[in-house]
């Protein structure tokens, strides 16, 4: 039988059972047999080794790590809330139907009677629009946030929107009886001089809560895809400055409003987003949205985030990592 007299030989035995039990998958009986020591001495070495730290053993809790980053993310940026939408495990469970339930669940829990909600459009919010439970909340009034796209296809997730989530809730729906893009800064002053586009913007002055998408500024979105813009000028809005979009307006790396690439469109403004009380943003990929997201939170656009896990995570690394790079550069400009 091998018996240790050293510390050093003592350590390598450790190692060794160690190795056997937690790597291999031998059970203690298999290395009493092999290292001819005796089943409660293999059981003795287990636990010196874990005491001695030869061996740490962690249980990894995704849900709790999860908290932990919507907690990181919201202290970070001075958010009332982040919801992490994780997978269920579903079979045809995407990120943005999970986004977009996590966002119905989030908004019904806090809908009462007589509010007035603003919504917005898209795939994320679509998926929402679709989770909603039927509800029938007194004096609730819905109100769609933007005109509308000219494709009939596109009005489950455009003008049709608004409607929908009134339907489920039970509330009186607001429509906004506009093109959400005009060419010529002249004719958008009109329209929103007319009866019926006045008194949408009379509702929107009175929002209790809103629901919005945010939306990158990428060749591959739903705005170009469907020819409401050309690659050509999506390329030209990120070479002045856009990183995101939200209500078809773009904004910088900082969250302010681009005005000169907005004048086209006919609907509630960012500046006029920021008076409402409760700011919902449900965000889901592809594509990557997070440059749009960093900007819209640095700008204080949203108050709650909902996202999945995976755009949380690197929104808040490219926070850490420019603001790292920022404290290099000032060191480097403050060096004698």
């Amino acid at each position: 039988m091998f018996m240790p007299h050293t510390e050093a030989t003592t350590l390598v035995l450790l190692v060794r059972v160690s190795r056997m039990y937690y790597e291999q998958g031998l059970t203690q009986q298999e290395i009493a047999r092999t290292t001819r020591l005796s089943r409660p001495t293999i059981s003795r070495l287990l636990d010196r080794a874990k005491r001695s730290g030869i061996v740490e053993i962690r249980i990894l809790d995704p849900a709790q790590d999860a908290r932990s980053l919507a907690d990181a993310l919201a202290r970070r940026f001075r958010l009332r809330g982040v919801v992490l939408a994780d997978a269920s495990g579903g079979v045809e469970d995407n990120p943005r139907q999970r986004v977009g339930r996590a966002v119905a669940e989030y908004l019904q829990a806090r809908l009462r009677d007589g509010m007035t909600l603003g919504v917005a459009w898209g795939r994320t919010l679509r998926e929402m629009a679709l989770a909603l439970k039927p509800a029938h909340l007194a004096n609730l009034t819905i109100v769609q946030m933007m005109g509308g796209l000219a494709v009939l296809e596109d009005s489950v997730e455009t003008t049709g929107l608004a409607q929908e989530v009134g339907r489920t809730l039970g509330g009186k729906t607001v429509q906004f009886l506009a093109p959400a893009l005009v060419e010529d800064p002249e004719v958008r002053r009109r329209i929103l001089s007319t009866p019926q586009v006045r008194l949408a913007m009379a509702y929107l002055r009175r929002l209790d809560v809103a629901v919005v998408g945010i939306g990158a500024v990428s060749p591959h979105v739903p705005l170009v895809e469907r020819g409401y813009f050309t690659a050509a000028a999506m390329a030209d809005c990120k070479r002045l400055g856009a990183c995101g979009e939200m209500l078809l307006q773009f904004f910088d790396g900082c969250g302010r409003p681009l005005p000169k690439l907005n004048r086209r469109v006919v609907g509630m403004s960012l500046r006029d987003l920021s008076r409402i009380p409760l700011i919902i943003a449900g965000v889901s990929g592809p594509p990557d949205k997070t440059e749009a997201v960093l900007g819209a939170l640095r700008g204080r656009l949203v108050h709650v985030l909902i996202t999945d896990t995976e755009t949380a995570r690197r929104v808040l690394q490219r926070a850490n990592r420019e603001e790292q790079t920022t404290k290099q550069i000032t060191l480097i400009r403050e060096k004698p």
